[in-house]
Formats: C-alpha cells, structure tokens, sequence
C-alpha cells in the first residue's frame, strides 16, 4: 500500500498534506523524537513547527502535516499528525522562553532564539495542533522512502512522494532497542531522559565508564558497582550529585564542568558477581591507560 492510498482510505487528499521527512543532525534528538512518542510529543511538534522560511511557507500552504522521523536508511516512523494553522513570526524571546523549544535546544544544540538575535530578525514558527483522526498511527506507521540520488528535500508534497506503507506496529514505538554495552556512547541530555529499554539494560550492567567533556574534552574514568549499576551512576552525575552507598563520588574536578557537556561511554563490564574491590582495581587500571589523574579530571583518586 502507498502512503497516500492510506490517506485517501480516511478521507484525507494527499494534495492537502505536507511529509516532513525530518533529518535531525544529532542521534540524541533523533532518539528522543522517537522514544517513547507519545509522550514526546510537545517536542515532536516543536521539531516540526520550525523549518526553513521556505519550507515553513510550503507547510503553511497545507491543511494537514506529518512528521516522520528515520529508524534505519529508508525506514521512517511516523512521529506527528497534525492540522496547520498558518504560521506566525517569533522573535528571540519567544524561543527563550517557550518551554518546548527549550526542551528541542537541549537535544538539538541549536540556539533559535540567538540565530534571531545574531540575524535581527524574527523566524516563522507553523502553528500545528494534533489530529485525533489518525492519532493511533503515531508510533506505529512506517514508511518506506526510496530517494533519488542526490536528493536532499526534507519537506515533501505527499502528492509527489513515492513511500510505501512499510508496516503498521501493534503497538506503539517504545524505544530504539538498548545498544550493545561496547556501542553505548550518549550524552547527558539523553540519560536525563533515557528509553526505557535503555535504562533496563544500564541498570543490569556493571563495570567501569569513561566521561567526556565535550567543551574541553577532558575525561573522567568511574565504575559503577552499586545498587541500578552504570544508570545510577550517569543520572548522578548529569545532576552534579555524589552517589550513595560510600563510593567516592566525583572529584572537584568533575564538579567544577557543566554536565550538561558530558559524554558517557563504557569501558568495561563485568560479571554481577564480581567483587567491588576487584572492580576498582580494573578502574585503577582504566585511569592508568588513559593517564586520566595527570592528563584528565581523576587527580586525587
């Protein structure tokens, strides 16, 4: 079935509607866009309500938006369904102060509001409200998109674009699964809002970590041996906080950066049997190799 066979089947003209296929630059936005979706969905709509000026005039010219969002290359998630009302022009303050487009700074780590202040100028934002007649697709319709080469528009007319229903989950998209422990890089905005398989699986690991700072590029070994293993010890430190159970915390160092910056990755993990000295002893070893106490943030441990 193609996409807009799917629409014309609830009375929706696919010369009526816009596809974002969006492209966001960062993996955290993206996952977040997609992670658990449904309550998500202020920044889905926020992602999808600040284009280009000259998309944004092509979604306004619209009655209805849909947000799509990429699993894999060719593969897109169905994110947001709504209904375009015009749009209206805003100006630094407002992207300052707005709550949702300061949630889709954090993930995306573009500053709208100080793009106006640096330009003079005011940017459309698309005035989008959900649609309740098709809600029940959101995280669950995927599409299939085979691009052209060389094809870059991410804002399309459903008319013009050939997908492919791909599939209809049963259920709503929960998350991503959880990466394998080697590939398992992400930033602190991520763990401060992490897919709940992730948090499962981080949760069930134990073992020894390393920390980034993406500013400076400092880092910080740690491990992680006690009670919710490598998740206690991330939520922790992206909220500056020592960790309980008489661990030894985080160094002046470490306190001294923003959180915000940090990187996490892990280094090594371990069998849940294995002893919390032994686990400091592979640490130690950790800060050795990357000579992290004289050339990183682990002085004085």
């Amino acid at each position: 079935m193609k996409l807009n066979t799917f629409l014309n089947l609830y009375n929706i003209q696919p010369s009526d509607v816009a596809v974002i296929l969006s492209k966001p630059q960062r993996e955290e936005l993206r996952i977040q866009l997609i992670s658990k979706v449904q309550h998500a969905e202020m920044l889905n709509r926020k992602f999808a309500s600040h284009q280009s000026d000259k998309a944004s005039k092509t979604l306004a010219r619209r009655k209805y938006a849909l947000l799509f969002v990429p699993l894999r290359r060719g593969q897109y998630l169905l994110t947001g369904f709504y209904q375009v009302n015009g749009s209206e022009p805003k100006n630094a303050n407002y992207f300052d102060q707005d709550e949702g487009f300061c949630a889709l700074r954090e993930f995306s780590r573009y500053d709208i509001g100080e793009a106006c202040r640096k330009n003079n100028s005011e940017t459309p934002v698309v005035k989008l409200e959900q649609m309740e007649q098709c809600q029940a697709f959101v995280g669950r319709l995927i599409i299939s998109v085979d691009k052209k080469k060389g094809e870059m528009a991410f804002m399309r007319l459903a008319e013009n674009l050939e997908a492919g229903v791909y599939a209809i989950r049963e259920q709503n998209w929960d998350a991503e699964p959880a990466p394998n422990w080697d590939e398992f890089i992400v930033t602190a905005p991520i763990v401060r809002s992490l897919p709940p398989a992730w948090e499962a699986r981080l949760k069930e690991w134990r073992g020894v970590y390393l920390i980034v700072d993406e500013e400076s590029g400092a880092r910080y070994v740690g491990s992680a041996y006690g009670e919710y293993g490598f998740l206690n010890r991330w939520k922790a430190h992206v909220k500056g906080e020592n960790i309980e159970g008489g661990d030894r915390g985080i160094t002046v160092q470490l306190r001294k950066l923003d959180p915000s910056n940090f990187r996490f990755s892990i280094l090594q993990v371990v069998a849940p049997d294995t002893d919390n000295a032994e686990i400091i002893q592979i640490e130690n070893m950790w800060m050795d190799r990357l000579h992290t106490r004289k050339h990183g943030l682990n002085h004085g441990t």
